[in-house]
Order: structure tokens, then sequence, then C-alpha cells
């Protein structure tokens, strides 16, 4: 990934355009000023973006019904699924 792209009500936000929506929701009172700092270092430094050679575990009911893509091919994904409790559990 080269750029933060935040996907918002059919918008996609990058570059100046994301750091001015943050100033918006900052000053609208939608978002903290921390939060716009945050959001705007990690744009800052696109090289945080990438997970490659890091593995993740994805845990729990529905893991898979994430709102995130699933794991890129360079990305080592380990899950588990665990059958809910019935009757004769």
């Amino acid at each position: 990934m080269t750029q933060l792209r935040v996907p918002y009500r059919g918008w996609e936000y990058a570059g100046a355009e994301l750091l001015d929506q943050l100033d918006t929701w900052v000053a609208e009172g939608v978002a903290e000023p921390s939060f716009r700092e945050a959001i705007a270092r990690v744009a800052a430094n696109p090289h945080w973006l990438s997970a490659a050679g890091y593995r993740i575990a994805l845990l729990g009911a529905g893991a898979e019904l994430s709102p995130l893509a699933p794991p890129s091919a360079v990305i080592e994904s380990l899950s588990t699924s665990h059958p809910p409790p019935g009757p004769d559990r």
C-alpha cells in the first residue's frame, strides 16, 4: 500500500483531502484532535501500513465476516473456529 485511504460515505479520502476531512471532523466535534494527529501520522508514514512478515491470527465467531479486506498473500494468517455450545455440551 502506497498511501492511507479512508472510505467514507461513498468517497475515498487520501492525501490532502484526508487531512482536510480530518480537520472538518475535529471542527465539528466528530473527532478528537488526538485522533486527527494519529491518522495524519499514519498518512505521513505509509510504510507503516505494510504487514509483510507478520503473522495474524483471526479468532472467534465470524472473524471471516470482518469489514476488513482479507489478509494479502504476504501475510501469514491463521484462523480457528469453535462450534457454538449446544445442548449436548
